[in-house]
């Protein structure tokens, strides 16, 4: 069994560690296509990223839209709804169209 007991030998191998680990994540994103497309193309975890930022957009506009006016929840929801569309600007490089409360509530009968 190898065992390490002076502070160079515990070093090396945690920069081996490291190197090893950085390395797999690199090449798994796809980034490094000389050695393979890795398990996750990065147009894939993008697109993938960019799809889960719409939903939320979609889920909180709607949570903001039922919010009743002039309340905390409805200003925090405000808040995260214009979190989440700089988060999908940052991805997209465009800006997301909210849709109006109306065409969100359905109000029930």
């Amino acid at each position: 069994m190898l065992t390490c007991r002076d502070s160079r030998c515990r070093l090396a191998v945690l920069a081996v560690s490291l190197t090893v680990f950085w390395g797999f994540m690199v090449w798994s994103f796809g980034y490094m296509p000389a050695l393979g497309s890795g398990f996750a193309n990065a147009d894939t975890v993008k697109y993938m990223r960019v799809s889960l930022v719409e939903d939320a957009i979609i889920e909180r506009r709607i949570r903001y839209c039922e919010a009743p006016s002039g309340s905390a929840v409805k200003r925090f929801f405000l808040k995260v709804v214009n979190q989440k569309v700089t988060e999908y600007l940052e991805l997209t490089g465009t800006s997301y169209n909210l849709p109006t409360c109306e065409e969100l509530v359905v109000v029930s009968t």
